[in-house]
């Protein structure tokens, strides 16, 4: 699998060589590459284009397995399990898996450099904007709200995997200027900036996009409340969130399966999702299919040109997470029966039954390319309400608890499943020895995210937001190594590693400007 390998300094040379999505809609690009941008941005519709190229460097981000926000913040999980290929080892993706990864991994590289990349294209934007009449204000507005928006997008998620990381919020012209002299600044500088940026874009955009997959403000808002509740200021969560809630429109889907059909995308339940045109001329497609259908598969689950590639399966913990008559059951999991698959214990469980994420498995919507159609939702509603119940707990649990519980409650109803009953709220082994395994409440909520947010690019965050990532993860290496016998040695975990590092290529280029995390 190819990626691209830049360094910092050289992704902040902003004025020399970048590739815009010159287009009238976002998913229609049309290539055009200038070896200077210096008189591109003459009109407003140059800048409507440089905004789709930054649409589009997300979309490369959630198209491509090495950045994949889905793939990152669930493979190193206690929910999935990689399907081991032992003929088939992946130099860069297994160690990120298996938790042996070293700062000099490709893949660690190639997702801080897709970031910064991100990022670079939106200061281009913003610093420029001003620069020229805008006949149609609210288009202008419109630009630099999604612009901040996007530009937070790419620091919310830089920070929550490398602690202090670089600001940069201004175009750069010169290799000598790629890095600040400050180099990382600290993790509440980084949140600042991103709530700055969040509360800029929810007063600029509009309540509807006026093109499907267009950040608005209630995206901007559920942002912003999510990152309050990273930066502790929990009142301000609720008050934001609570807004989330109520003024968007937004509802639950009657049914659960029904948010990832490829033929519903941008449903009234979807508050930010990546558009993809799997049939569309030069637009990367989301493979999680890839991901999802199990490398042995070849030719049989799917016929098509997929070549799958078994990173991402429930678990055996997860599976026995659920509740029993849990409507959400199938669409999360599925089997595929197979008289190979007895040979794969890390995801073959019960018989020759494969453990497979059902949900995002579409197999008449895949083209003869091996493309499957659909869009990638990184936000929905019950993402927010589940926010809102988890802001609540950490004001104040005790005033909050009615709310609390209704908000999960109308989760749980959709999933056919009864009220809360605080009394008997399942305890997974893993949460034994945590704080959560003598706070009902607190676990109440962890457990419906578990089960609502499976494989959509959530739980890593939520495991350390939560304070339990290191002794769950340790929990379950255990029972992994005496599993998973042919992989004996990997998921020895230590503290640091819940941090990724730092690349090495980055620390080297900036001489000396970055440091790396503690204990790589």
């Amino acid at each position: 699998m190819k990626f691209q390998k830049f360094p910092l300094s050289l992704l902040l040379v902003a004025s020399f060589l970048f590739f815009w999505n010159a287009c009238d809609n976002i998913l229609e690009p049309d290539p055009k590459s200038f070896t200077s941008t210096a008189n591109f941005y003459q009109t407003p519709e140059d800048f409507s284009s440089a905004l789709n190229g930054a649409y589009n460097r997300l979309r490369t981000q959630a198209g491509i397995s090495q950045h994949h926000f889905n793939y990152w913040n669930e493979i190193r999980t206690d929910v999935i399990n990689r399907h081991f290929d032992v003929n088939l080892p992946s130099i860069q993706g297994q160690p990120i898996a298996e938790w042996f990864v070293v700062s000099s991994n490709a893949w660690v590289q190639s997702q801080w450099a897709q970031i910064y990349n991100t990022i670079t294209q939106t200061n281009i934007i913003l610093g420029r904007i001003d620069d020229i009449e805008f006949p149609d204000s609210d288009l202008k507005n419109e630009i630099i709200g999604e612009a901040k928006f996007i530009r937070a997008l790419s620091y919310w998620y830089a920070v929550q995997y490398w602690g202090d990381v670089p600001i940069v919020l201004n175009e750069i012209t010169s290799p000598d200027e790629a890095m600040p002299e400050d180099g990382r600044r600290p993790v509440n500088e980084v949140y600042a900036q991103i709530i700055s940026d969040l509360e800029m874009a929810a007063d600029l955009l509009p309540v509807a996009a006026n093109e499907p997959g267009r950040a608005t403000e209630g995206a901007a808002k559920l942002l912003l409340g999510r990152t309050f509740l990273l930066t502790g200021d929990y009142g301000d969560a609720v008050s934001v969130l609570e807004e989330v809630e109520t003024n968007y429109g937004y509802v639950l889907l009657d049914d659960y399966i029904d948010i990832w059909d490829p033929n519903n995308t941008n449903n009234e339940e979807s508050i930010f999702e990546l558009q993809f045109g799997a049939n569309v001329t030069g637009q990367p497609h989301a493979d999680i299919i890839r991901q999802v259908l199990p490398w042995n598969s070849r030719g049989q689950i799917a016929r098509q040109a997929v070549d799958p590639e078994g990173w991402m399966h429930p678990s055996l913990e997860f599976i026995e997470m659920f509740e029993d008559n849990d409507a959400r059951f199938d669409a999360n999991v599925t089997f595929w029966d197979n008289p190979g698959n007895s040979d794969y214990s890390e995801v073959t469980f019960f018989g020759d039954s494969l453990a497979m994420i059902n949900k995002h498995i579409w197999v008449d919507e895949i083209n003869s390319n091996g493309q499957q159609s659909g869009n990638d939702i990184l936000f929905r509603y019950a993402d927010a309400l589940l926010s809102l119940a988890e802001a609540y707990w950490r004001e104040d649990p005790a005033a909050n608890q009615g709310a609390i519980l209704n908000l999960l409650d109308r989760i749980r109803t959709r999933a056919d499943l009864p009220p809360v009953d605080l009394s008997n709220v399942p305890m997974t082994p893993l949460l034994e020895g945590t704080h959560l395994e003598n706070d009902n409440l607190g676990r109440a909520i962890f457990q419906e995210r578990t089960i609502e947010l499976f494989a959509e690019g959530h739980r890593m965050f939520d495991l350390i937001r939560f304070d339990v990532a290191f002794d769950v993860l340790t929990a379950q290496a255990d029972s992994r190594k005496t599993r998973e016998s042919r992989i004996q040695g990997t998921y020895n975990i230590q503290p640091h590693e819940i941090m990724l590092p730092i690349p090495t290529q980055e620390i080297n280029n900036t001489e000396g400007l970055l440091e790396q995390n503690d204990g790589w």
